[in-house]
């Protein structure tokens, strides 16, 4: 029974270690997109967008909190982003890099300026990370520490 218990207690310790990777590798490469954001202006093609809060793992959920203006220019908004680890099915990229879900996986809550929320589910998390290109390679890095924590990822079409 021991023995049992102090396998558990390592399985739980590595995957914990693996989320903190995945964690690490999503904020530096958000980091270095909103300094690409600031910096290259003239070549930076995604939508601008100031982060409230990092990427972070509690209870196996993954979210991100950022804010942006409204579609029509008048405002802006929080857009909150949580999707359960397990509940991914793989990384892609068409300009920005995308977690895709299963559907209804994904909950986007979005917080006007006057406090009105609306939420809706989707099946697709936004990294916001568009700017870097010929970036394969965080796709294996992504997968890989998912895989390494437990959690089935897999990468899909990779297009810059």
């Amino acid at each position: 029974m021991k023995i049992i218990m102090v396998l558990f207690f390592l399985i739980n310790i590595r995957s914990f270690a693996q989320e903190k990777k995945i964690i690490k590798i999503l904020n530096r490469e958000l980091a270095k997109e909103i300094i690409a954001q600031k910096n290259h202006m003239d070549r930076y093609y995604g939508e601008n967008f100031e982060v409230l809060k990092n990427f972070s793992i509690k209870n196996n959920r993954l979210s991100l909190e950022v804010k942006r203006k409204s579609d029509n220019g008048t405002g802006v908004y929080t857009e909150k982003q949580e999707v359960d680890l397990y509940k991914i099915k793989q990384i892609v990229k068409d300009i920005n890099i995308i977690l895709e879900t299963e559907p209804h996986a994904v909950t986007l809550t979005n917080t006007k300026e006057n406090g009105e929320k609306s939420v809706r589910t989707t099946d697709m998390f936004f990294l916001h990370l568009s700017y870097e290109k010929q970036n394969e390679f965080l796709a294996d890095d992504i997968v890989e520490a998912f895989q390494k924590a437990g959690y089935k990822l897999k990468k899909g079409f990779w297009h810059d």
